[in-house]
């Protein structure tokens, strides 16, 4: 019984710690789409996704002056972009594992009545910041599975199965099977 009310307790202080992070976090991303524009004014600009090296840096600008709004290098764990991108957002990463530079246009509208999109891109986000990582967490870890594979082969060489045990199905294991059918 004892046991189970230490667990209970762990439960319900990761519980507090969690929610008060997602509201510190939802906290700097308000703060961040309020500073750039004042209420009814229109940001144009543009949202990079620029590979350097092992890294990918997310870059906003506004259109007229260059002026960097935002860049994920500057320290902070989420990068703060809250937009409405007409569904464009997807096209940001279609290129990041061939690690070309990938440019999106955009327009954010702030007015009195926009923050329910404020919600909504502060979903957004934070969903892509998590795919982002969880994208480069699978390709390290696909390169050392990859390495690890490329040693483990290496060390097998001259150890070849020979082909004649095998038919083009797979599934198949010996020609006696493969008669049968």
């Amino acid at each position: 019984m004892m046991g189970l009310t230490r667990l209970l307790l762990i439960l319900v202080g990761l519980a507090d710690v969690l929610l008060a992070l997602r509201f510190d976090v939802e906290d700097r991303l308000k703060r961040c789409i309020l500073e750039p524009v004042h209420a009814a004014q229109t940001l144009r600009g543009s949202y990079s996704v620029l590979p350097r090296g092992r890294e990918i840096v997310v870059e906003v600008r506004e259109a007229e002056t260059g002026r960097l709004l935002y860049s994920s290098t500057g320290g902070d764990e989420l990068f703060e972009l809250t937009a409405k991108v007409d569904g464009r957002l997807e096209f940001c990463f279609q290129n990041v594992t061939e690690r070309t530079h990938t440019k999106v246009d955009f327009e954010l509208v702030l007015d009195e009545q926009s923050d329910h999109l404020a919600s909504l891109g502060d979903r957004i986000a934070a969903s892509t910041v998590l795919s982002l990582k969880l994208y480069q967490k699978l390709e390290s870890s696909l390169s050392r599975v990859q390495s690890f594979a490329h040693s483990f082969n290496r060390r097998r060489l001259g150890k070849q199965i020979p082909v004649k045990h095998y038919v083009s199905k797979p599934w198949i294991r010996t020609h006696k099977y493969d008669a049968e059918l």
